[in-house]
């Protein structure tokens, strides 16, 4: 029984631990996103002016942007889905695991 209540503290310590790291690497994150995304659009405008292409530039970035957010969400509902899956198996840390692996999949 000790053993148990051990184990259980250590599971609960990663998974906070966890949890404060993957918040605080999205708080981080998800601004460095935006910027890059605003300096793509700036760059595409700034492209299609000059060249006078007509919006060709922008809609290009545009549709790359777009593309990588519904990405992201789609790599953190597959690592959701993933997590609760393992985490069934190995409950502490599967959700750990998996839901870094969502997370880092969707931030790719």
């Amino acid at each position: 029984m000790l053993q148990d209540a051990n184990l259980a503290k250590q599971n609960k310590w990663l998974v906070r631990n966890t949890i404060n790291l993957l918040d605080w690497i999205n708080k981080v994150a998800f601004p460095v996103a935006m910027v890059t995304d605003a300096l793509q659009f700036g760059i595409a405008i700034k492209t299609d002016i000059q060249q006078g292409t007509g919006g060709v530039y922008t809609i290009v970035t545009g549709a790359k942007v777009a593309g990588g957010w519904a990405g992201a969400w789609a790599a953190d509902q597959a690592g959701n889905a993933l997590g609760a899956g393992f985490g069934s198996l190995f409950p502490a840390p599967g959700i750990a695991i998996c839901g870094f692996i969502g997370g880092m999949g969707g931030g790719i």
